[in-house]
């Protein structure tokens, strides 16, 4: 999901790349489960710390939000935090609508 060349805020194209994914798992239910489950991975205790690390890397969806996050904290639009952990949050509650 390509969010460099749109325009305003980062806010703006977190709430973009939202729609976007919402329209997905509207389109497409198994990508919600698919989600949810990466999601799920990346954040249970029960998970080795080597596999939430691959996870981290190899998701791009959570890296691009996690950027986004970072940059709207230094825009002062979003809250402080570790950007990584707010979007795997942000995505765990996407998944639940």
């Amino acid at each position: 999901m390509m969010t460099d060349n749109l325009p305003g805020s980062a806010y703006n194209k977190i709430k973009i790349m939202t729609e976007l994914m919402l329209s997905t798992f509207s389109k497409r239910n198994e990508s919600s489960y698919f989600f949810y489950l990466m999601l799920q991975a990346a954040t249970l205790d029960s998970v080795p710390v080597e596999v939430k690390e691959l996870l981290k890397q190899e998701s791009i969806t959570i890296n691009k939000l996690a950027t986004l996050i970072a940059q709207g904290q230094l825009e002062g639009e979003i809250t402080d935090g570790d950007p990584v952990m707010l979007s795997i949050r942000t995505g765990i509650q996407l998944c639940c609508l």
